[in-house]
């Protein structure tokens, strides 16, 4: 039996139909992709932020902490370990900003997993940890009172001086560190923000 008119509209309509199908399925998968694709790049330029936000933050409170200008009171004058006491007492205030580093630090491994920004992140924790370590060899030497030390313990007096007081220049190794983890990090998070902010 011959095909009708009829029946050839009815099979182009299904045949449009399938293919109009199949067009939306192509499409809905694009957009899909490109949805998953925007929200890893977001969620890369969130940490990236993160991160950067966290390490300016440490950085400052350690220049900070490093300043050598202090005010003493004046019932203070004659106890040798005020100041260094002060400086380990707000460092222990600024443990929350370091944890969030961390956190941020653990982040970062996970979404941007990048081994200079992890490096990068742990000179910072060294920064703090050798700057911790000059304020307990100062306490003890000054609670020891004593004016003349051997050669040997003149370096390691001298270090941790240099460690806790900051020079901020070319011979204040702990600076250097600290600007070249935040040069590092500014270098690898930057683009990572900004591509994300020119997409969006």
């Amino acid at each position: 039996m011959c095909a009708t008119w009829t029946d050839w509209i009815s099979a182009i309509s299904a045949g449009i139909s399938a293919v109009a199908v199949l067009v939306g399925l192509i499409y809905a998968y694009r957009q899909l992709s490109t949805w998953k694709s925007e929200a890893i790049h977001r969620r890369r330029a969130e940490v990236a932020e993160d991160v950067l936000a966290a390490a300016h933050s440490a950085v400052d409170i350690l220049n900070s902490l490093r300043s050598p200008m202090s005010m003493v009171p004046a019932e203070e004058v004659d106890n040798k370990t005020f100041v260094i006491e002060q400086k380990g007492k707000r460092l222990a205030e600024a443990n929350s900003v370091f944890e969030t580093l961390r956190h941020s630090q653990i982040r970062a491994k996970a979404v941007i997993n990048n081994d200079d920004v992890d490096s990068a992140v742990d000179d910072l924790f060294s920064a703090r940890r050798d700057f911790s370590l000059g304020l307990q060899i100062l306490a003890e030497y000054a609670h020891d009172g004593r004016r003349e030390l051997p050669d040997d313990e003149k370096a390691i007096f001298v270090g941790a001086r240099r460690n806790v007081f900051g020079l901020t220049n070319d011979e204040d190794l702990l600076n250097v560190s600290m600007e070249t983890a935040l040069g590092t990090l500014n270098d690898h998070l930057q683009p990572i923000v900004q591509m994300t902010a020119i997409n969006r």
